[in-house]
């Protein structure tokens, strides 16, 4: 029903962006991710359940206190300490229950003491079942709703209350978690008056199943729902309605009615009032009252309502007693319905809304988010100050244009703080029901956040008339939904994730869509994610060194790109953002040999006379410096060494395998003809750059490279290079299993002016024990030859067969934040700012994960916040080996105005020595902080493709901007109509 009325891409590319992205904690997911076994055998019974007269219960019983089941019949626990009497659930519920998915919840048994456990999802997994059973016309309780003893509602409204009340009486929780205390009182039935939106839609879909008829009113309802609604589907019900659904007509006009009365807010908060002994919300409650009953027009109900929720909030986080909270927490949910209702009914008045008044609007619909909990204090303030940005009346079209791009950072951070809190349980439940992955776009879509987007949009149109400049996508202008992140022009063939998993197509350029852009992307012309990511991922390094556009679909432009699948099709992002994506024809369409033709740009020039192949042991840290990048070792290495000379204390111990052990490692003999590896390698590069055939040439490279592969982990080590080993590391480290290292690929073909390689080749994390090491080392001289670092690389290089790969041994480190920083803004190229983007945990930032990413003005370091920390997992390394993900704290900012000084400090001391010719370098620094110190992990030069900045193409679609950038505009206006 509901559930199949999705876009017709994978389910976790839902509209309004959710994306699941690698790794999870999976919290309660069964076992086998592929659907098969435990999850079918689940979701079967789940669809059962929906159908059977009990749902997930088998019959009724006492559950008395001290344990003891009986079965129904009056004061049955008397003698056994008291208990209650609900459904007990049935075999599959328990086996479902048991695999970690809490399902047939019963509130009044639910123990306040697992819910507010730090790592507990209990709380998530509760208000997901409570979504669907409102988005599902029950779901499993479809038919148990009327088994009659199941549930006793005073019970379970108490035990909410109770539950809700113990969460705010916990600063980790209000601090931290307001969002999930707040969607607790709107989701689970406590006692308190509510008309949720989401069941309103969800009843408006039923009905839409069972009268084709009523669509474009449930169309209305589901995008614009209005106080009109109501009257229209009793019109609907006496002229074209079936006469059987008479009483769900009327029941869903009711449900219009009580969530879009304005009398019925005053009857909500006069409830409240009523309940409250604090004396300043009371006050507060009792003057916003008075005032939405003094002012009918929908934008002063709007300013009270969000002036009211944001002062509110303010008091939910201090020092009044719980019962006070929950009740300021039922008060703030009346008045969020009241203002939702409100700003739609500024859509009428939107086209003749002045720019002051939409940017008011904004100030207010932003506000009603923040006081739910949607945005964290950061980011409001954030929000708050690039608005201010804005004060007066005539501002330069450039600063018009970059606010508002700065303030749509919003939508994508109030998806962002849902899935923080929601992601891991949302992927545990989807594996179960599908539908599950609507909640954030739903709980979107029933939130200040869908009015908030209406109108960015308008602005941000008005703008770009004002601009003269367009987005292009599949022959349609837009304004919005494109967010270019990397210029670069592309023409390949669009695919998803599944197209290139079913046939990669070889020998074909690929603009791939993905849910972000993925650690592991395959090689590929063009990107196109639906979310932006980070910033500074080795992968989006990549993409940026080797001018490949990378472009945010926004979520009306998602939904449409399925019909362009399989098709060529040309991607261009300008330096300035402007983004043209259309449909090539196939005549004009040339499929080349390779993902992707290099430009001279790009090309990896092996130095040959700079190698020192002779040098083969070990080599500590201590001993390496910046000449003997392309020497004896990889950049990683000696930069590293460079850092622990300049900066003593910052860099932890570490030893560099040279490329000399790499190659005497290829100069044994590979087969029975005694023709060494080295050698073997370099014919079978000729003879693959022989064949002509795409599919013959995927296949016989994929052959040599599994070959190449197994040979490097399991040809012998010489006996006395192990030895030797051995003693170095105890020399360096300490006694064997007392440390681990991360075990890192350290190439002569990465970091280069041309080239960075970045992320390519593979680091084993924290690896403990001296064979484990090996183990390591040998995978890791083996990374350049996976297919992807191959198909990355290997076409970009003159003398293939002169790729060395040093390793680096470097002592482990369990940060408690770590990231990467680009001693620029990575948008504007100015070097007045320092981009950085980080994660709590060790591999933060190069990752891909969902980041902290601020712009740091390196004058008086003012911070600005492009994206939050909202990956709901960081990593943390073990002692006896390896890492694991655990959940983060949540907190809502990262860097301490401490760790910005030291960033800046850091920035301009390296421009005093990493230079060229005579300039400074513009950086890319891996950087941790372990207990508030700075610890280095990794410093390269940051490689764009001058390329794509310099492209006659790209440079056009620009052009415009160079001659209105500076002209003025008025906010006292009516937005353009051109």
């Amino acid at each position: 029903m509901y559930k199949n009325r999705r876009l017709n891409l994978p389910a976790r590319w839902m509209a309004l962006g959710l994306a699941f992205v690698f790794p999870f904690v999976t919290f309660g997911a069964p076992k086998d991710s592929d659907g098969s076994g435990e999850q079918t055998q689940y979701r079967a019974w789940i669809e059962q359940m929906k159908a059977a007269p009990r749902g997930p219960f088998q019959r009724i019983r006492w559950f008395c206190n001290d344990g003891t089941i009986l079965p129904p019949k009056a004061y049955a626990c008397r003698e056994h300490g008291g208990g209650r009497q609900h459904g007990e659930r049935n075999s599959e519920a328990k086996a479902i229950r048991a695999s970690g998915l809490m399902i047939g919840n019963v509130m009044a048994e639910i123990d306040s003491a697992a819910v507010l456990q730090k790592d507990s999802v209990l709380l998530q997994q509760l208000l997901l079942e409570q979504f669907l059973i409102n988005v599902d016309d029950g779901w499993i309780l479809r038919q148990a709703r009327y088994y009659r003893g199941a549930f006793q509602a005073d019970e379970d409204e108490a035990a909410v209350r109770a539950i809700i009340r113990a969460l705010l009486a916990e600063n980790h929780w209000t601090e931290q978690r307001l969002l999930l205390i707040f969607e607790a009182a709107r989701l689970l039935p406590h006692g308190a008056p509510s008309a949720d939106l989401t069941k309103l839609r969800a009843d408006a879909a039923t009905l839409q199943d069972r009268d084709p008829g009523f669509k474009s009113l449930r169309n209305k309802i589901h995008g614009k729902p209005g106080p009109g609604d109501a009257a229209s589907i009793r019109s609907y019900a006496a002229t074209k309605g079936r006469p059987e659904l008479a009483d769900d007509y009327e029941a869903l006009a009711v449900l219009i009615d009580a969530a879009t009365n304005p009398s019925r807010t005053q009857e909500r908060l006069k409830q409240t009032i009523d309940q409250v002994d604090d004396p300043q919300l009371k006050q507060r409650l009792v003057s916003v009252a008075d005032l939405l009953a003094d002012n009918s027009d929908p934008a002063s109900q709007l300013k009270i309502a969000s002036e009211a929720m944001v002062a509110i909030r303010g008091m939910v986080t201090g020092s009044m007693n719980a019962s006070d909270k929950l009740a300021a927490v039922d008060a703030t949910l009346a008045l969020d319905q009241r203002l939702f209702t409100a700003a739609q009914s500024l859509r009428t008045l939107l086209p003749q809304a002045n720019r002051r008044d939409q940017l008011n609007w904004l100030a207010d619909l932003a506000g009603a988010w923040y006081g739910v909990g949607g945005l964290s204090d950061y980011e409001f303030s954030q929000f708050n100050r690039r608005l201010s940005s804005l004060a007066a009346d005539q501002v330069e079209l450039k600063d018009y244009r970059n606010a508002l791009a700065a303030l749509s950072r919003t939508t994508s951070w109030a998806q962002r703080r849902l899935a923080l809190h929601f992601e891991p349980a949302i992927h545990g439940f989807s594996t179960i029901e599908p539908l599950t992955v609507e909640y954030i776009p739903d709980r979107l879509r029933s939130s200040s956040m869908l009015m908030f987007s209406t109108i960015l949009d308008s602005l941000t149109a008005d703008a770009n008339r004002l601009a003269k400049v367009s987005h292009e996508f599949f022959g349609e202008t837009v304004s919005t939904g494109l967010q270019s992140l990397n210029p670069g022009l592309a023409v390949g063939v669009l695919m998803t994730e599944a197209d290139y998993a079913e046939n990669s197509r070889p020998g074909i350029a690929k603009i791939l869509v993905v849910p972000e852009t993925l650690a592991d992307l395959p090689p590929v012309a063009g990107i196109l994610t639906e979310n932006e990511g980070n910033h500074l991922s080795h992968v989006q390094l990549l993409a940026r060194n080797l001018g490949i556009p990378n472009v945010v679909l926004g979520p009306d432009l998602l939904s449409k790109i399925n019909g362009y699948r399989g098709k060529p099709v040309e991607l261009a992002a300008s330096p300035a953002g402007i983004v043209s994506l259309r449909e090539v024809p196939e005549a004009q369409f040339t499929v080349d040999t390779e993902t992707r033709k290099p430009d001279t740009t790009t090309q990896i020039i092996v130095d040959l006379d700079k190698l020192q192949l002779d040098v083969r042991s070990a080599t500590s840290l201590t001993d390496l410096r910046s000449e003997d990048s392309g020497k004896k070792v990889g950049p990683k290495a000696a930069k590293l060494g460079e850092l622990m000379a300049r900066y003593p204390g910052t860099v932890s111990a570490g030893l560099a395998l040279p490329f000399g052990a790499f190659r005497e490692l290829l100069d044994q003999p590979f087969d029975a003809t005694g023709q060494s590896a080295f050698n073997w390698l370099t014919s079978q590069y000729q003879r693959l750059a022989e064949i002509d055939d795409p599919k013959q040439a995927e296949a016989q490279r994929n052959e040599v490279l599994t070959t190449i592969t197994h040979w490097i982990m399991h040809t012998p080590l010489d006996p006395g290079f192990v030895t030797k080993l051995r003693a170095e590391m105890t020399a360096e480290f300490g006694a064997d299993g007392s440390y681990g290292v991360f075990v890192r690929s350290d190439t002569n073909v990465e970091d280069l002016p041309g080239f960075t390689g970045a992320g390519l080749n593979l680091t084993v994390p924290n690896v403990v024990g001296f064979d484990n090491i090996l183990t390591a080392i040998r995978q890791v001289w083996a990374s350049p030859f996976s297919q992807r670092s191959f198909g990355w690389r290997q076409a970009l290089m003159d003398h293939p067969e002169h790729l060395y790969a040093a390793v680096l041994l470097h002592k482990s480190v369990n940060a408690d934040i770590s990231g990467v920083m680009v001693t620029s803004d990575i948008d504007t190229g100015s070097r007045r700012f320092l981009t950085v983007v980080m994660n709590e945990g060790v591999g933060g930032g190069v990752e891909g994960q969902s980041a902290e990413t601020v712009v740091i003005n390196r004058e008086n370091q003012e911070v600005t916040l492009k994206s939050s920390a909202t990956a709901p997992t960081k990593r943390v390394i073990l002692n006896n080996g390896g890492s694991a993900l655990v959940p983060v704290s949540g907190a809502e900012r990262l860097l301490s105005s401490g760790n910005v000084a030291a960033l800046v400090a850091l920035a301009d001391d390296i421009e005093t020595w990493l230079q060229e010719a005579g300039k400074p370098v513009v950086a890319d620094v891996e950087f941790g902080f372990l207990n508030d110190e700075l610890v280095l992990f990794q410093i390269r030069p940051f490689v764009e493709n001058r390329a794509a900045m310099g492209n006659q193409r790209l440079l056009l679609l620009d052009k415009p901007l160079q001659t209105t950038q500076q002209q003025t505009v008025d906010l006292t206006q009516g937005v353009s109509q051109e």
